[in-house]
């Protein structure tokens, strides 16, 4: 049965999004379990395939997200060849660490998306959740934002890109805590999307300092 969009949260739409990676991270562990992964194995290819939606260019979205996810878990069962129904037996779960590394990474990833979410604001939150989850067309989008269809074109492109920005500076904070430099600026450049200005700061700056250097050259 498919799974039904999560309901706008009163008050605003705040926690939408953030409530349907909550839903459909658990109904996705349960389809890699299903094909015989561990949990740890679960937990990483899950997280992988949320990372891999959220990379894809605001033209390659997908019209169902839920769909889409499934067929990544599903193509990444199949290539490392766990669909074997085979599940680990007890003893093999006594032997795992008890802070699982691969599973503490999984668990960050998905951390790291939920803030992505949340640091977006409460109409971008209700136009990916639309577009998105519910698959609203864009006059009906309109309509409910009292906007101009180009305008909420407009807007629903800028919400993807600020989520892929959100998400990436996330990840960069950690690396970037040392020397100071924001973390959203370096998102927007590896991107593409920093204004000259922008771009130019960030060029002066990594200059000077090797750890940016690094994250420009992708290392």
């Amino acid at each position: 049965m498919p799974l039904a969009a999560p309901p706008p949260a009163r008050g605003g739409a705040a926690a939408s999004l953030p409530a349907l990676f909550t839903a459909l991270h658990a109904e996705l562990l349960r389809q890699a379990r299903s094909h015989g992964a561990s949990s740890t194995d679960a937990e990483d290819v899950v997280a992988e395939a949320f990372l891999t939606l959220l990379r894809l260019p605001g033209e390659r979205l997908p019209r169902n997200p839920r769909a889409y996810l499934h067929a990544i878990v599903r193509n990444a069962m199949r290539r490392t060849g766990s669909a074997s129904r085979e599940v680990p037996t007890p003893m093999e779960e006594l032997d795992r660490p008890v802070v699982d590394p691969d599973r503490l990474e999984a668990a960050e990833q998905t951390a790291l998306i939920e803030r992505a979410i949340a640091g977006l604001s409460s109409r971008e939150q209700r136009l990916l959740h639309g577009s998105l989850v519910e698959r609203l067309g864009i006059e009906r989008l309109a309509r409910e934002l009292g906007l101009s269809t180009t305008a909420t074109t407009t807007a629903v492109a800028r919400a993807r890109t600020n989520l892929r920005v959100a998400y990436l500076a996330a990840t960069l904070e950690a690396r970037l805590s040392a020397c100071g430099a924001p973390p959203e600026h370096l998102a927007r450049v590896l991107l593409g999307t920093a204004s000259g200005r922008m771009r130019l700061l960030v060029e002066r700056h990594s200059a000077a300092c090797e750890v940016c250097r690094g994250i420009l050259r992708g290392d």
